[in-house]
């Protein structure tokens, strides 16, 4: 007779089953012969098998040359969930970044420099680090590898108006931000003023 058994029948992406037939009564040799959507399989009793479909085996007696009837078995091969994080990569320092994974009827395992985390598809965060994800499909217990997202929090610029306390009558003032790779909005008395790190203006003699 022939039969097949397995270790599982249903298997994430990635993963292998193994299929054997009959196993020879001592004293007796038996051929094995399976075919299926894996392409050429080896003449062995068991065989390990990761593609969806039918597999089928015909098991053959080698002294007697006679043949068992095709057994079938099949094999479901499911898809792992997506996974990505989206999200800011810089905040600026008191900010908060939100993080997310993708959306559909998965589970969210999260992990980072501040956990522990809740199992939600959308986190908020404020550390800097490097923050992973696992996401499950409940309905075939598959998971993608943890995917990553870097966050980096920067400190905020420090801000000093440098410029006269006093100046005379008719008189013109430069007022100045600090240096460095920024932009400027500047507002007061006599706005609008251009978006520069210095600005210009005429104002009455008083200390500021």
């Amino acid at each position: 007779s022939c039969t097949i058994t397995a270790d599982r029948t249903e298997v994430c992406d990635g993963e292998t089953a193994q299929f054997c037939g009959p196993a020879a009564p001592a004293g007796t040799t038996y051929d094995y012969a399976w075919s299926g959507p894996d392409g050429v399989l080896p003449n062995t009793r068991c065989i390990d098998v990761s593609v969806t479909g039918t597999y089928r085996l015909t098991v053959t007696d080698q002294a007697t040359g006679c043949q068992s009837g095709t057994c079938t078995e099949d094999l479901v091969v499911h898809p792992l969930p997506p996974c990505a994080i989206t999200g800011p990569t810089v905040i600026c320092e008191d900010a908060v970044a939100e993080l997310c994974g993708p959306e559909g009827a998965y589970t969210y395992a999260w992990t980072g420099p501040a956990g522990p985390y809740p199992t939600t598809r959308c986190i908020t965060v404020d550390v800097a680090g490097t923050y992973s994800l696992t996401v499950t499909d409940p309905a075939t217990g598959c998971s993608r590898p943890a995917c990553t997202h870097d966050l980096d929090v920067v400190s905020k610029p420090v801000v000093v108006i440098t410029g006269p306390g006093s100046i005379c009558p008719g008189g013109t003032e430069m007022l100045c931000g600090p240096e460095g790779s920024f932009t400027y909005a500047w507002t007061g008395p006599g706005e609008p003023f251009p978006a520069e790190r210095c600005i210009f203006r005429m104002r009455q003699c008083e200390n500021t």
